[in-house]
């Protein structure tokens, strides 16, 4: 993750904690990056970005009623969410350039069901998954193929060309085997499943959620 972070234009210098499941990102003056260049930096190595404690400079425009942050260099928007005894603050400076403190909150399944500080543990234990995560395309399409290829032979070549051959002694072992064999494909598609939708589904859901 540090050199995906360090590779985003406008990064000074990074430190990642996988024990804490933290990042710490110090930007340069001027810079122009995005949240969600940084975001997407984290994302693609297989992290989820929960919660983001920034401070950044920008001009505050209240428009509408809606107080936004214009960051100054990218030109993001953020809309700013001041408690209800800054609010008259916060009008008071429209048009004015501040440096603002704050939370950005960005949900994920994991931190829903608090198990994000588990997840950095597993990977500080099992760093191979941090491989596994950046060719995450390559590994859904390896384990898909060879999960089509046992639908294939479980429910269309072996029904036409099988010869079950049982113990006398145990004339049901083949059947049997043949139901736990399914069982165990079905729970083999079920963990795919769910895997491909956190992968390649989840995030964006959420940053539509987010921005509706």
């Amino acid at each position: 993750m540090r050199v995906s972070l360090k590779s985003v234009s406008g990064v000074d210098s990074v430190d990642v904690s996988l024990e804490k499941g933290l990042a710490s990102v110090k930007m340069k003056p001027g810079n122009t990056a995005t949240l969600k260049q940084l975001n997407d930096a984290i994302t693609k190595n297989g992290f989820t970005m929960k919660q983001s404690t920034a401070t950044i400079a920008g001009k505050v425009v209240v428009t509408n009623g809606k107080t936004v942050l214009q960051v100054s260099g990218s030109n993001e928007v953020l809309e700013l969410v001041p408690d209800s005894s800054a609010t008259p603050l916060a009008t008071a400076l429209n048009g004015k350039s501040v440096l603002v403190d704050g939370t950005c909150a960005l949900p994920s399944l994991l931190v829903l069901f608090g198990l994000g500080a588990s997840v950095a543990s597993t990977l500080s234990f099992f760093p191979w998954l941090v491989t596994l995560s950046r060719h995450k395309v390559l590994t859904f399409a390896i384990s898909g193929a060879l999960i089509a290829c046992s639908l294939m032979n479980t429910y269309f070549i072996v029904p036409r060309f099988r010869r079950e051959e049982c113990s006398p002694d145990n004339p049901n072992a083949c059947a049997e085997a043949s139901r736990l064999s399914r069982v165990l494909l079905w729970i083999a598609i079920a963990i795919y499943t769910v895997g491909f939708f956190v992968a390649f589904l989840l995030g964006p859901i959420l940053s539509k959620l987010e921005s509706a």
